[in-house]
C-alpha cells in the first residue's frame, strides 16, 4: 500500500481532528447509554442494538476514512502520484457508498423503535411501522444502486475510465441526499404531535421537547453535505474537494448517534444530580419493591404493563392496570402519573388457605 504524506495545504489534519472527536463522542455517548439501561433501567431494548450497530458500523467508516487519507484524498491532485493512486481510491469510494446508508439505517431504525417503546398509542405505532418500512425500503434500494451504478460491470466503478458508462451520478446522489433528508425531517417531526399531549408541566414538555430536537443538528449536516456532493460533482481538484462527503458524512452519522442516545442518558444526569425520586420510592433504584418494576416489566401493545414474576415468597398472580406508559425514565419523575392496582394473590400451606392483599402504587 503506498500512503501519501500530507504537503503544504492539505485539508486532512483537520479531517482527522474531527472525524476522531466525533467518534470519540459517539462512543462515549453509546457506552453511557448502555450503561443507564443496564445499570438504571435494567433492560436493553431494541432501540440500543440497532445503535450499537449503527456505532459499529461508523467505526468502520472512520476505518475506511483512514485508508482514504491514506490514498491522497484531502491533498491537491497536482501533488498526488494519480496512476498509482487512482484505481485503489476508486474502491475505497465504492466500498464506502455501500457501507454509508446502513449507519443511517441503523440510526434512524434505533430512534423509531424508541418511538416505538415510549409511545403506546396505535395511531401513532401505525406511523411509526410506516416509516420504518419505508426507510428499510430505501436503503435496500440505495444498497443496490450503489452498487450497480455501472449497471451490469460494476468492475468500471474503479475503472481510469470511471465514470463513463455508469449512471448520472450527480442525479443519482442528489435524489437519494434529498430522499435522506426527508426521511430525516419526517422522523424529527414524527413524535411532537405525541409529546404536546403528554400531562407534563409545560417547562418539562418543552425541555422534552428539545432534547429529541437536538437530532435537528443531523439534518442540517445532511443539508450541507448536499453541498459537498455539489463540489465533488463540479471541482477539478476532485482529490482535494472530496474529502468534504467524508467529513460531513462522519458529522451527519456521529452526531445522529449522539442526539439520538440524549434521551436514554436522562437516568444518569437524574443520579448525578439528585433529582430523581426513584431510588426511595421503588422504581429503577434499590428498594425492594423497585426489583417488581425492573426485568420483570414489560410494556404490552395496549398500554399496559405486564409484571410477568413477583420477587416474593408462595404463589404469585400479578395484575396491573394502567393507561400510556414506558420503561423508560424519559417521560419524567412527575410526568405523567398513573395509578397502578397490584393484586397478590398468597397461598399459605401451613394453615391450608389464601389470603388477598391489594397494593396501591403511584408510578410516574
Amino acid at each position: 500500500m503506498a500512503y501519501i504524506t500530507a504537503e503544504n495545504g492539505s485539508r486532512q489534519p483537520i479531517f482527522l481532528i474531527v472525524t476522531g472527536t466525533l467518534l470519540l463522542l459517539s462512543t462515549i455517548a453509546v457506552s453511557l447509554r448502555l450503561f443507564c439501561r443496564i445499570a438504571y433501567v435494567h433492560y436493553v431494548g431494541l432501540d440500543d442494538y440497532f445503535m450499537v450497530a449503527a456505532w459499529a458500523v461508523t467505526i468502520g467508516m472512520g476505518i475506511m476514512n483512514a485508508f482514504h487519507i491514506s490514498w491522497g484524498t484531502g491533498q491537491h491532485t497536482d501533488d498526488l502520484p494519480l496512476m498509482i493512486i487512482l484505481i485503489p481510491t476508486l474502491k475505497h469510494w465504492y466500498a464506502y457508498q455501500l457501507v454509508y446508508p446502513w449507519a443511517l439505517f441503523f440510526v434512524k431504525a434505533s430512534i423509531l423503535a424508541l418511538y416505538h417503546r415510549i409511545f403506546t398509542q396505535k395511531n401513532f405505532r401505525r406511523a411509526v411501522y410506516a416509516v420504518a418500512a419505508f426507510v428499510s425500503f430505501y436503503t435496500i434500494v440505495v444498497f443496490f444502486i450503489n452498487a450497480f451504478e455501472c449497471r451490469s460491470h460494476p468492475s468500471r466503478a474503479w475503472s481510469p475510465t470511471f465514470p463513463q458508462g455508469c449512471n448520472n451520478l450527480p442525479a443519482s446522489y442528489f435524489s437519494m441526499a434529498s430522499i435522506n433528508i426527508f426521511t430525516d425531517v419526517v422522523i424529527l417531526i414524527l413524535p411532537l404531535r405525541a409529546f404536546s399531549q403528554l400531562n407534563l408541566h409545560r417547562r418539562k414538555r418543552w425541555a422534552l421537547i428539545g432534547i429529541f430536537l437536538t437530532g435537528a443538528i443531523a439534518v442540517v449536516a445532511s443539508i450541507v453535505r448536499l453541498s459537498a456532493l455539489y463540489i465533488y460533482t463540479v471541482t477539478k481538484d476532485v482529490a482535494y474537494d472530496a474529502i468534504f462527503i467524508l467529513l460531513w458524512s462522519q458529522i451527519e452519522v456521529n452526531v445522529a448517534i449522539i442526539s439520538a442516545s440524549a434521551p436514554s442518558l436522562r437516568p444518569l444526569f437524574n443520579k448525578a444530580f439528585q433529582t430523581s425520586s426513584y431510588g426511595q420510592s421503588g422504581g429503577y433504584g434499590g428498594s425492594q419493591s423497585g426489583n417488581v418494576f425492573s426485568r420483570s416489566q414489560r410494556v404490552k401493545g395496549n398500554g399496559q404493563i405486564e409484571l410477568y414474576s413477583y420477587n416474593g415468597d408462595g404463589n404469585t398472580t400479578v395484575a396491573v392496570r394502567g393507561g400510556n406508559t414506558s420503561e423508560e425514565l424519559i417521560l419524567g419523575d412527575d410526568g405523567i402519573t398513573k395509578t397502578v392496582e397490584t393484586r397478590i394473590n398468597i397461598e399459605d400451606d401451613e394453615d391450608d388457605h389464601s389470603r388477598q392483599s391489594t397494593v396501591v402504587t403511584k408510578l410516574k
